[in-house]
């Protein structure tokens, strides 16, 4: 029987894919470096999808694009890192189809493939090798032609991908931080400004225009197609690869150079989403261009569109302006502790000052002594951390005594002037999320004490991340948060805030996919994660940098819900941040800092001494309101100096001072 050398590629290349995925399965206890590995039971219908579909992706692909003489090494692993896609997208869709409304699945299910093409890409290469090699000894063929028209449409499949899905791909994507703002950020998105939409349309485009004649050409419509699917996989590399040459010349705490390796994983991530911003917009150029009939191809459809698809790109970017965050009243209550709420990017009481929430992580069994010891280091704040395997011992049955202790320690927390953050630990699998955060947050639906709810301490990243550390999450999230409004309405409380950390890879890293913006529209959220200590990947300052970032994409506010490592520079970051946070151990210095407890308006400058006494704030929006609460460590009576603020009163207090006043439009003080 006589084979052509493409099927001869296409056998070799398949039986290679099959050898690598078997070898990683088998040598790769830890799953980090293996190609595929067998994600749980429960999940056997999406392996019975990738991987099936995968080998025989690779091999139709092979056969079809590698007939064309003189295909290289490129081109077959091209086949591979987009058949990878294609089956992780499909069996992706079998996980999730039907949990989340269609629209947002297939959109983040195409959005997370390059994450697959890229670990392809790096770590599969090897299995291209057979098949390339198969095709050596080929000549090579002719030199194929451009083919503007597939440039065209790929044009406006961008166009209509900056309607539909831009604005999800980038900056309001789940790695929406690694995105900043200013000239280096070039994308297909109006959060890019006008300039930086078109020159990343075109970094796109161009990639397309370059490997197009290399790909799309020949006799067969299977062949333009998959070439033509090809080379937008090529234009979103292209585009993540501008991007990261770009990012090199950024400034700013989030994105400009450091001691640490940031730009490494960076650059990743925009690859990846160039990869699959890529292929999502190559498909339908590819589709639309087997569609198109000869007759309106190269003579007529490529004739001058240049002025055309920027036109219409420049009214795409000028139309769509970027999104607000939603703005959230105050409630008022005559509480001991204020109720507090979102009015981002800040936390604020039921007056609207500013509110700091700084102290430490707590657990039970405590007594009354540990939170007065606690509030006299200045905390004004105790996440506690509440067992799930203690509070429901057996699913569905609570241990009163148990409950009858975190209401204890609340109470006590009260009567120290510190609010509570009630934070459920990881201990168990949550099969009964919903149900527990619901009858927890019907317990404390009145008590202002209660700052509010942390959802679950640092998630498991799950069987299939980013799908499960990000779609999924977030999915469950939503759900607890529903059930979180529905007690507190049925108990006639309020709103808490709700506290939401992305996987524990950030606490490992110090970056992760994240819950995607807009997983819940509830007005109360705030942004909670723990940075990594130890991370050579992620600098303490730029971790905060893109934490606030990341807020900033949810229209949330920022809390740091567990923190360690340097206490200076972490104390530092925070300030600059304007945020507030829980300290790991309660004996670190920063708990023991000078800083505003609640400030009135907003604050927007704060600086706190390494010699515990030493501050300066300064803040805006300050409405004459006598709701200034600055504390103060040590015994000495402080001394300050100030402008714009009113009736400056010192109490003493244990472990400091306070001071109050009543600041009127922008105002300053300082400890001196």
């Amino acid at each position: 029987m006589t084979t052509t050398p493409a099927f001869r590629a296409a056998r070799a290349g398949t039986i290679a894919l099959a050898l690598l995925l078997l070898a990683g399965a088998a040598l790769d206890p830890s799953k980090l470096v293996a190609l595929y590995s067998y994600p749980g039971g429960h999940r056997l219908g999406s392996m019975l999808v990738y991987l099936p579909l995968w080998l025989a992706g690779f091999a139709a692909g092979c056969y079809v694009l590698l007939q064309r003489r003189g295909s290289g090494f490129f081109v077959t692993l091209g086949v591979l890192v987009l058949s990878a896609m294609v089956a992780r997208f499909a069996a992706s869709l079998v996980s999730v189809i039907g949990a989340i409304p269609a629209w947002s699945t297939v959109r983040f299910v195409a959005w997370s493939t390059g994450f697959t093409g890229l670990f392809v890409g790096l770590l599969g290469w090897p299995a291209a090798i057979p098949a390339w090699l198969m095709l050596r000894r080929e000549t090579p063929g002719p030199a194929g032609k451009p083919v503007p028209e597939l440039t065209v449409l790929a044009a406006f499949a961008g166009i209509g991908g900056l309607l539909l899905l831009s604005r999800a791909w980038w900056t309001h994507s789940p790695v929406g931080y690694a995105f900043g703002e200013g000239w280096w950020f070039v994308a297909p998105t109006a959060e890019a400004g006008v300039v930086g939409g078109l020159l990343g349309l075109g970094a796109f485009l161009a990639g397309v225009h370059v490997t197009a004649p290399r790909l799309a050409q020949g006799p067969h419509r299977s062949r333009a197609f998959l070439g033509a699917w090809m080379a937008g996989v090529c234009g979103g590399l292209g585009l993540g690869l501008a991007q990261s040459v770009l990012a090199l010349f950024a400034s700013g705490p989030a994105d400009s150079l450091g001691s640490d390796r940031w730009v490494l994983p960076a650059t990743l991530l925009r690859l990846a989403l160039g990869l699959s911003y890529g292929a999502t917009i190559g498909l339908v150029a590819a589709t639309a261009l087997i569609a198109l009939p000869v007759s309106l191809r190269a003579p007529r459809l490529a004739k001058s569109p240049a002025a055309a698809v920027t036109t219409m790109a420049l009214f795409s970017l000028l139309t769509m302006p970027p999104t607000a965050p939603m703005p959230v009243a105050a409630t008022t209550t005559a509480d001991q502790l204020p109720r507090l709420s979102v009015s981002a990017p800040a936390i604020v009481d039921d007056r609207g000052s500013h509110v700091l929430l700084r102290g430490a992580n707590l657990d039970l069994p405590l007594t009354e002594d540990d939170l007065q010891k606690l509030a006299a280091k200045g905390a004004n704040v105790a996440r506690l951390g509440i067992s799930w395997a203690l509070l429901e011992p057996t699913p569905g049955v609570w241990d009163t005594g148990y409950l009858a202790r975190i209401r204890e320690a609340v109470d006590w927390a009260e009567d120290a002037g510190i609010y509570t953050v009630l934070n459920l630990r990881q201990d168990r699998a949550p099969t009964g999320l919903y149900a527990t955060w619901g009858r927890l947050a019907g317990e404390f639906a009145g008590e202002s004490a209660v700052a509010g709810f942390d959802l679950m301490n640092e998630p498991a990243t799950g069987e299939q991340p980013p799908l499960t550390s990000s779609l999924l999450l977030g999915k469950d999230y939503a759900e607890a948060i529903a059930a979180i409004r529905a007690a507190e309405r049925a108990a006639r409380g309020f709103p808490h805030l709700i506290f939401f950390q992305p996987s524990a890879l950030w606490s490992e890293l110090g970056f992760d996919a994240a819950p995607p913006p807009g997983f819940s529209p509830d007005p109360n959220l705030v942004f909670a994660p723990h940075p990594a200590p130890d991370s050579t990947l992620v600098a303490p300052e730029r971790g905060l940098a893109l934490a606030a970032r990341m807020a900033g994409r949810y229209g949330s506010a920022l809390w740091i819900g567990d923190w360690a490592g340097d206490p200076r520079r972490h104390a530092a970051a925070e300030d600059e941040g304007l945020i507030g946070g829980a300290v790991r151990a309660t004996a670190d210095p920063p708990a023991s800092r000078a800083y505003p407890r609640a400030a009135p308006g907003r604050l927007t400058s704060l600086w706190s001494g390494a010699e515990r006494r030493g501050l300066r704030l300064s803040g805006t929006g300050g409405g004459g309101h006598c709701d200034l609460d600055v504390w103060v460590p040590g015994e000495e009576r402080p001394a300050v100096a100030s402008t714009g603020i009113t009736s400056i009163a010192f109490r003493e207090v244990p472990g400091g001072w306070r001071i109050s006043g009543c600041p009127a439009g922008d105002y300053r003080l300082e400890l001196v």
